[in-house]
């Protein structure tokens, strides 16, 4: 659903702002890596996601999918390969505060 949703949003876009697709100028190591994200990744992520409901609980496995992005551009903050912008810290508080007030109304913390 998040690749349809994606589609739909990019699609979206295109036909607003009137933007050729230009697909010729999309060399072959890109659609591999399309084709990688897109099947591969998606398929393998969630096999983890469902073994993982198995073994940890749907509550832990739910804490990790959400706070995976965050973690991600902290991590690549601290070693310096990434810069955070305003609005990537916004969105990383209101995740932040999000999950505590959720955790806090049921009593997990």
């Amino acid at each position: 659903m998040t690749l349809f949703g994606g589609v739909i949003w990019m699609s979206l876009s295109l036909i607003i702002f009137d933007i050729p697709l230009n697909w010729t100028k999309i060399g072959t190591e890109e659609f591999l890596y399309i084709i990688y994200l897109s099947i591969l990744a998606t398929l393998v992520t969630s096999y983890l996601y469902q073994r993982g409901t198995i073994f940890l609980g749907p509550k832990k496995v739910m804490a990790y999918i959400y706070l995976n992005p965050t973690a991600i551009v902290i991590i690549s903050f601290l070693s310096g390969l990434e810069k955070i912008n305003l609005f990537m810290l916004l969105g990383i508080l209101i995740s932040a505060l999000a999950t505590f007030i959720l955790l806090y109304k049921n009593k997990n913390i």
